[in-house]
């Protein structure tokens, strides 16, 4: 399995063009990988709003959803207190077992947010955890940062080679019609 970590501009390039959700936090049952609120992707992604609760012992979002073999999972979150630095989140995506398989702080120099690429190998159902930097990567809500923060995920199919040669013959069959 593969990891990307990328800049901020191309994480918030990413994050464009898919309409929002309402907000969804339930709070505090979310705060546990085993009351991981469920994200329906089945179109193939969604955005929607969350929040971090500062004083309110171990607020941390934990979301789970299934993800199909042979496809890149990326999730982005945005802070949206101005000048999108607030809340400063740290980012973790799990298997069922509650293993880490991926950690994001920052996205970029400048950007507070947090981004993660990941490539699945087999389809399975995967968690991820939002919290805020103080948090030391444990996700158990030890942290002191709250606001209002946007998260949009997506999953995109990986294209087998086979696929690639199929579509090319198609492509060729094509134009060979033509003349």
């Amino acid at each position: 399995m593969k990891k990307w970590f990328l800049g901020a501009p191309l994480a918030l390039a990413l994050a464009s063009g898919v309409a929002s959700a309402a907000v969804i936090d339930s709070d505090p049952a979310n705060d546990v990988q085993a009351g991981a609120d469920f994200l329906d992707l089945s179109s193939g992604s969604i955005i929607f709003d969350a929040n971090l609760i500062a004083g309110q012992t171990g607020d941390v979002d934990w979301f789970t959803f299934n993800a199909p073999a042979n496809s890149v999972i990326s999730i982005i979150v945005i802070p949206l207190g101005v000048p999108l630095l607030q809340p400063d989140t740290i980012l973790g995506l799990f298997d069922a077992d509650g293993n880490m398989l991926a950690f994001n702080d920052d996205a970029g120099p400048n950007f507070f947010g947090s981004f993660i690429a990941y490539e699945t190998n087999g389809a399975d159902q995967w968690w991820f955890a939002v919290s805020g930097f103080g948090d030391a990567a444990n996700f158990d809500g030890s942290h002191f940062q709250t606001g209002l923060y946007t998260v949009k995920v997506s999953i995109v199919p990986i294209p087998t080679p086979g696929a690639f040669a199929i579509v090319g013959l198609a492509g060729l069959a094509a134009v060979r019609r033509r003349r």
